[in-house]
C-alpha cells in the first residue's frame, strides 16, 4: 500500500516494486500497441478482423494514457552540496 510521505516532496513512486510494476505493465501496452499497429499495417484480413484489431488498438491506447511518462528517463532528485554544481 502507498503512502504520503510524513515530510518534503513525494517521489514518483512509494517503492521500487510500485515503479518495477509501473515500468512492466508500461512496456506490455507499448508492446500490444505496437504489433496491433503492424497488424493494420498488413494488407490482410477481413473487414471484421480489421474493425477487432482497431478496437483492441484503441483499448489499449486508452490504457496507456494512465503511463505518460517512461519512467526509465527519469533522474533522481539529489540535494545539490555546497560547492558543487
Amino acid at each position: 500500500m502507498c503512502t504520503w510521505p510524513a515530510r518534503g516532496r513525494p517521489s514518483y513512486f512509494c517503492s521500487s516494486a510500485c515503479r518495477e510494476q509501473y515500468e512492466y505493465e508500461r512496456a506490455q501496452l507499448a508492446e500490444d500497441i505496437k504489433a496491433l499497429e503492424e497488424a493494420l499495417d498488413a494488407p490482410d484480413g477481413s473487414y471484421r478482423d480489421r474493425r477487432r484489431v482497431e478496437t483492441e488498438l484503441a483499448k489499449r491506447r486508452w490504457g496507456m494514457q494512465r503511463y505518460l511518462f517512461d519512467s526509465a528517463q527519469l533522474t533522481p532528485s539529489r540535494k545539490r552540496r555546497k560547492g558543487n554544481p
